[in-house]
Protein backbone atom coordinates (compact mmCIF):
# COMPACT_ATOMS: atom_id res chain seq x y z
CA UNK A 1 0.00 0.00 0.00
CA UNK A 2 2.86 2.45 0.61
CA UNK A 3 4.43 1.33 -2.61
CA UNK A 4 1.32 2.08 -4.15
CA UNK A 5 0.92 5.37 -2.86
CA UNK A 6 4.60 6.54 -3.68
CA UNK A 7 4.59 5.74 -7.45
CA UNK A 8 0.89 7.30 -7.66
CA UNK A 9 1.94 10.51 -6.14
CA UNK A 10 5.33 10.74 -8.67
CA UNK A 11 3.01 9.93 -11.30
CA UNK A 12 0.93 12.52 -10.79
CA UNK A 13 3.69 15.29 -9.70
CA UNK A 14 6.07 14.25 -12.16
CA UNK A 15 5.83 14.74 -15.54
CA UNK A 16 7.43 11.39 -17.15
CA UNK A 17 7.38 9.38 -14.51
CA UNK A 18 4.23 7.34 -15.37
CA UNK A 19 6.34 6.18 -18.35
CA UNK A 20 9.43 5.13 -16.62
CA UNK A 21 6.75 3.24 -14.23
CA UNK A 22 4.69 1.51 -17.06
CA UNK A 23 8.92 0.84 -18.97
CA UNK A 24 9.67 -0.65 -15.67
CA UNK A 25 6.69 -2.78 -15.39
CA UNK A 26 7.29 -4.21 -19.28
CA UNK A 27 10.27 -5.08 -18.22
CA UNK A 28 9.12 -7.18 -15.46
CA UNK A 29 6.37 -8.42 -17.52
CA UNK A 30 9.12 -9.39 -20.35
CA UNK A 31 11.02 -11.11 -17.70
CA UNK A 32 8.02 -13.41 -16.82
CA UNK A 33 8.12 -14.42 -20.45
CA UNK A 34 11.52 -15.39 -20.64
CA UNK A 35 14.65 -14.44 -22.39
CA UNK A 36 13.94 -15.03 -25.98
CA UNK A 37 14.31 -11.69 -28.60
CA UNK A 38 10.83 -11.94 -29.48
CA UNK A 39 9.88 -11.51 -25.52
CA UNK A 40 12.47 -8.38 -25.83
CA UNK A 41 11.32 -7.14 -29.22
CA UNK A 42 7.82 -7.25 -28.10
CA UNK A 43 8.79 -5.51 -24.54
CA UNK A 44 10.33 -2.58 -26.97
CA UNK A 45 7.55 -1.96 -29.57
CA UNK A 46 5.37 -2.06 -26.19
CA UNK A 47 7.60 0.97 -24.86
CA UNK A 48 7.39 2.37 -28.16
CA UNK A 49 3.95 2.25 -28.70
CA UNK A 50 3.63 3.89 -24.73
CA UNK A 51 5.90 6.43 -25.98
CA UNK A 52 4.58 7.42 -28.98
CA UNK A 53 0.74 8.00 -27.86
CA UNK A 54 2.49 10.17 -24.87
CA UNK A 55 4.42 12.42 -27.08
CA UNK A 56 1.38 12.69 -29.88
CA UNK A 57 -0.50 14.01 -26.53
CA UNK A 58 2.07 16.02 -25.42
CA UNK A 59 5.41 16.88 -27.49
CA UNK A 60 7.50 18.07 -24.68
CA UNK A 61 6.48 15.06 -22.55
CA UNK A 62 9.79 13.19 -21.62
CA UNK A 63 10.57 9.00 -22.43
CA UNK A 64 13.21 8.02 -20.28
CA UNK A 65 13.40 4.11 -20.65
CA UNK A 66 15.21 3.15 -17.18
CA UNK A 67 14.12 1.25 -14.44
CA UNK A 68 12.75 2.78 -11.38
CA UNK A 69 12.77 2.12 -8.21
CA UNK A 70 10.68 2.64 -4.94
CA UNK A 71 13.39 5.28 -3.91
CA UNK A 72 13.27 7.09 -6.82
CA UNK A 73 9.33 7.15 -7.02
CA UNK A 74 9.71 8.71 -2.85
CA UNK A 75 12.26 11.11 -4.26
CA UNK A 76 9.94 12.32 -7.12
CA UNK A 77 6.86 12.51 -4.85
CA UNK A 78 9.08 14.59 -2.05
CA UNK A 79 8.09 11.93 0.54
CA UNK A 80 11.52 10.53 1.17
CA UNK A 81 10.46 10.61 5.03
CA UNK A 82 7.93 8.26 4.19
CA UNK A 83 10.00 5.63 2.49
CA UNK A 84 13.05 5.79 4.84
CA UNK A 85 10.66 5.65 7.69
CA UNK A 86 7.43 3.01 6.84
CA UNK A 87 8.49 1.86 3.67
CA UNK A 88 11.86 0.33 4.58
CA UNK A 89 10.16 -1.18 7.89
CA UNK A 90 7.02 -2.81 6.15
CA UNK A 91 8.89 -4.37 3.02
CA UNK A 92 10.55 -6.33 6.13
CA UNK A 93 7.29 -8.48 5.97
CA UNK A 94 7.29 -8.34 2.16
CA UNK A 95 10.85 -9.90 2.04
CA UNK A 96 10.44 -12.17 4.90
CA UNK A 97 12.81 -11.00 7.27
CA UNK A 98 13.47 -13.38 9.96
CA UNK A 99 12.48 -10.75 12.78
CA UNK A 100 9.27 -9.60 10.93
CA UNK A 101 8.25 -13.74 10.14
CA UNK A 102 8.81 -14.07 14.09
CA UNK A 103 6.75 -11.26 14.75
CA UNK A 104 9.48 -9.32 16.75
CA UNK A 105 8.66 -6.12 14.64
CA UNK A 106 5.02 -6.39 15.71
CA UNK A 107 5.72 -3.64 18.71
CA UNK A 108 7.21 -1.15 16.19
CA UNK A 109 4.32 -1.55 13.46
CA UNK A 110 1.27 -2.45 15.08
CA UNK A 111 0.61 1.13 16.85
CA UNK A 112 1.57 2.66 12.97
CA UNK A 113 -0.44 0.11 11.29
CA UNK A 114 -4.06 2.44 11.09
CA UNK A 115 -1.95 5.60 10.38
CA UNK A 116 -0.52 4.36 7.72
CA UNK A 117 -3.27 2.27 6.01
CA UNK A 118 -5.51 5.61 6.25
CA UNK A 119 -2.55 7.94 5.26
CA UNK A 120 -2.03 6.04 2.02
CA UNK A 121 -5.87 6.07 1.56
CA UNK A 122 -5.66 9.76 2.28
CA UNK A 123 -3.02 10.93 -0.23
CA UNK A 124 -5.17 8.99 -2.77
CA UNK A 125 -7.94 10.47 -1.88
CA UNK A 126 -6.02 14.03 -2.37
CA UNK A 127 -5.07 13.69 -5.76
CA UNK A 128 -8.12 12.16 -7.48
CA UNK A 129 -10.00 15.25 -7.47
CA UNK A 130 -6.86 17.45 -8.54
CA UNK A 131 -6.36 15.20 -11.52
CA UNK A 132 -9.75 13.28 -12.13
CA UNK A 133 -13.50 15.05 -12.76
CA UNK A 134 -13.95 13.24 -9.17
CA UNK A 135 -15.75 15.60 -6.50
CA UNK A 136 -14.96 14.78 -2.74
CA UNK A 137 -17.50 17.04 -1.16
CA UNK A 138 -15.90 17.02 2.43
CA UNK A 139 -12.65 16.59 1.35
CA UNK A 140 -11.17 20.32 2.84
CA UNK A 141 -13.29 19.34 6.14
CA UNK A 142 -11.84 15.60 6.40
CA UNK A 143 -8.07 16.63 5.78
CA UNK A 144 -8.38 19.26 8.45
CA UNK A 145 -9.46 16.67 10.98
CA UNK A 146 -7.00 13.74 9.42
CA UNK A 147 -3.67 16.58 9.86
CA UNK A 148 -5.02 17.23 13.91
CA UNK A 149 -5.42 13.83 14.56
CA UNK A 150 -2.08 12.43 13.29
CA UNK A 151 -0.07 15.56 13.59
CA UNK A 152 2.91 13.74 15.63
CA UNK A 153 3.23 10.88 13.43
CA UNK A 154 3.12 13.22 9.99
CA UNK A 155 5.83 14.79 11.62
CA UNK A 156 8.20 11.82 12.98
CA UNK A 157 7.26 10.30 9.48
CA UNK A 158 7.83 12.87 7.68
CA UNK A 159 5.13 12.37 5.24
CA UNK A 160 3.40 16.06 6.50
CA UNK A 161 -0.10 15.54 5.30
CA UNK A 162 -1.50 14.27 2.28
CA UNK A 163 0.46 15.66 -0.94
CA UNK A 164 -1.13 18.70 -3.10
Amino acid sequence: MVEAALFATAVVKRKGFYFRKRFSELVEEGKLRGNAPQVKAQVEKASDDLAAFLQKNDPTYPINKTVVTVFEAAHEADLEGVYQVFYRLYCQYTHGNRNAACGQLDGLTDPHDTFLATWCLWQMLVLLPQHTPANIPSLTSLEDRFNRANANMLTASGANGPTK
